[in-house]
């Protein structure tokens, strides 16, 4: 059987549709060292050549990662006021997070959703901690002058966070 050759923008295609199997799907940047799923790409054509799981990882992700961040930042940009929702909560290996999430209507009148960061909290749970990361990430984001109302759990430290340190 002749195998015909398939061209960069087919290339790029192919390989967009892989990153969208690990973002959608969740699927490990090892499935394209399976012997399996090498087999059923190269059987639908045998001449795309998989990335291996390293220049996925390495370069590929990476990339996606800072277009998606780019074009959240130009969204943000455009907005107006904003609302943000938070939350801290401690893992089964006792590791702490936070994750801000800003709220807003777009030009078309939809509700929008942005979770800004899900990071790693090194320090306690105080409310001085909670308000530094939650001014670091929204001033990151430049947001500053755009919040209109912040809505947390009931957690004395989040609304002395909120009401207290940040005003």
């Amino acid at each position: 059987m002749q195998h015909r050759k398939i061209g960069r923008s087919t290339i790029n295609e192919v390989t967009e549709k892989l990153l969208e199997l690990f973002i959608t799907d969740y699927q490990s940047f090892r499935i394209v060292e399976d012997k399996g799923f090498r087999a059923f790409v190269h059987a639908l054509n045998p001449a795309y050549e998989l990335p291996n799981r390293k220049k996925n990882s390495a370069t590929l992700i990476p990339a996606r990662y800072e277009e998606c961040m780019t074009a959240c930042r130009q969204l943000v940009n455009t907005v107006k006021k904003i609302s943000l929702t938070t939350d801290c909560w401690t893992s089964v290996n006792m590791e702490s997070f936070i994750a801000p999430t800003e709220h807003f209507i777009n030009d078309n009148y939809e509700l929008q959703t942005m979770l800004l960061e899900c990071g790693s909290m090194k320090s306690h749970h105080t409310s001085e901690n909670l308000a530094a990361t939650i001014n670091r990430i929204v001033t990151d984001w430049g947001l500053e002058d755009k919040i209109i109302l912040v809505v947390s759990d009931n957690a004395n430290n989040i609304k002395s966070a909120v009401i207290k340190n940040l005003g």
